[in-house]
């Protein structure tokens, strides 16, 4: 009985032994991890040379917890880092690697400052990242590859950097499953957009303009089941324009300016995108005609067509999309005339079809576009009186009929329209006297008068 005693006394000092032990390992781990979050802090902070609002010199201190300071969002439980926002502090400096201690960040945003240097490959450490924002800086070199490995990762923008290098053919294998908004344009980066791209199925937003991207857009673009925005503008992509594209159910947003893509529009353009709001090709190689079934595009914001080898009649079944308010489709070797149900386009801001072979008047109708700001038609075979109608457009900023074969007198209503800022006529055969409407005109917010080339009389009156 005394052996047992013994025995059970000694097992019991045991247990109480390893309890302490690991406690105090927990407490030691605990600890250690919370160091770790202050050093990675403070270690940045010692990376930030220029602090114009004194953000860390005042505010990041030792005499404070680090969880108050300024931009720093823990966690309640645990007092783990979650969360790093300085967003647009003034900060001139780099990022340190040993940012990539606060293992628990999920938001890392330090955008629209002026740090430079390399993004670190620490980063890629950062297991519960979910949104990475290092957006308008000057950060160089290449983005780190081990930054796709994180598969919590959600938004990764870094745009508007000095990064080079290209993205890896297999983005979207493995671990970026969940992210759903990559921006990347306003940078250096090169090579071949990914065909893989589509394997991230839950991205929404691509933004890869103004790169230096090249080589053709793959088919497997159309296999994009819920993206948004898709923005490569600004490149160099060459190749035909693959149809798969207007596949994607999704899309609210096409941007595929400057670059050197090819190809022609196919009929059905808006058939499968119903969502469409915002619809750009312009500065490409892109021939043919402009599709008739472009009225299907019913939530059409913004179309933009200029400086293709696009030719053909002008798109008259365009004034049945009553949601457009912006129309460009300059450069081209449009013929036919302005379409008499123009003023069906109620809420349009911006018209400009200029530089094109278009013949025949200016509708009355136009006179129905109140929202109207520009109207910019030079360079074409338009003729006859100008409508007393543009009078009406009373919101009307720039004006230009220059080089056409417009005849007669200009309108007194048009002097009516005080905000005008530029005034194109030149180079038609207008006459008349223009002196007494001119004072309308002759006012601080004029930028612009052109109107030689015609027979005016009077004289003009001195700008205030």
């Amino acid at each position: 009985m005394h052996i047992y005693m013994m025995r059970s006394f000694t097992e019991n000092m045991v247990s109480m032994v390893l309890v302490v032990v690991l406690v105090s390992l927990c407490m030691t781990k605990s600890n250690s991890s919370a160091n770790d979050d202050e050093a990675a802090l403070l270690a940045f902070k010692t990376a930030i040379t220029s602090d114009p609002f004194g953000i860390l010199s005042n505010n990041w201190s030792y005499h404070t917890p680090y969880c108050d300071w300024i931009g720093v969002t823990c966690s309640g439980r645990h007092q783990r880092v979650t969360q790093l926002n300085l967003f647009n502090m003034g900060f001139n400096g780099t990022i340190p690697e040993e940012i990539g201690g606060l293992s628990f960040l999920s938001t890392f945003n330090i955008s629209a400052n002026s740090l430079h240097g390399h993004i670190p490959e620490s980063i890629g450490l950062l297991t519960k990242l979910q949104s990475l924002d290092l957006s308008y800086n000057n950060l160089t070199g290449n983005i780190p590859a081990n930054i796709y490995n994180i598969s919590s990762m959600q938004f990764v923008d870094l745009r508007n950097n000095l990064l080079s290098g290209t993205l890896p053919e297999g983005i979207c294998d493995n671990y970026f499953r969940q992210l759903q908004g990559l921006y990347l344009s306003g940078n250096r980066l090169s090579g071949e957009i990914p065909s893989s791209l589509p394997k991230c199925m839950e991205l929404r937003f691509l933004n890869l303009g103004d790169n230096e991207f090249h080589g053709s857009i793959a088919p497997e673009i159309g296999n994009f089941s819920k993206l948004e925005w898709l923005m490569l503008y600004g490149n160099n992509l060459t190749g035909d324009l693959p149809w798969t594209i207007f596949n994607i159910s999704s899309l609210v947003r096409l941007n595929i300016r400057m670059n050197e893509i090819s190809g022609i529009l196919p009929n059905d353009l808006c058939y499968q995108i119903p969502e469409l709001e915002y619809l750009d090709i312009s500065i490409n190689q892109i021939h043919g005609e402009i599709p008739q079934a472009l009225s299907s595009c019913r939530r059409l914001q913004k179309l933009s067509m200029s400086k293709n080898q696009l030719s053909g009649r002008f798109p008259t079944q365009i004034c049945n999309i009553s949601s457009l308010q912006e129309l460009y489709l300059t450069r081209m070797n449009l013929t036919g005339y302005l379409p008499k149900g123009i003023g069906k386009l109620s809420i349009l801001r911006d018209f400009r079809v200029y530089v094109n072979r278009l013949t025949g008047t200016i509708p009355p109708s136009i006179g129905n576009i109140s929202t109207l700001e520009n109207f910019i038609v030079f360079e074409n075979n338009l003729g006859g009186y100008i409508p007393s109608e543009l009078g009406k457009l009373s919101s009307l900023k720039g004006l230009s009929l220059r080089s056409n074969n417009f005849s007669g007198e200009v309108p007194s209503s048009i002097f009516n329209i005080s905000g005008l800022q530029v005034i194109e006529l030149s180079w038609n055969k207008l006459f008349g006297n223009l002196q007494p409407g001119l004072r309308h005109w002759i006012s601080p917010s004029l930028e612009g008068l052109l109107l030689y080339g015609n027979q005016f009389s009077g004289t003009i009156p001195s700008k205030p």
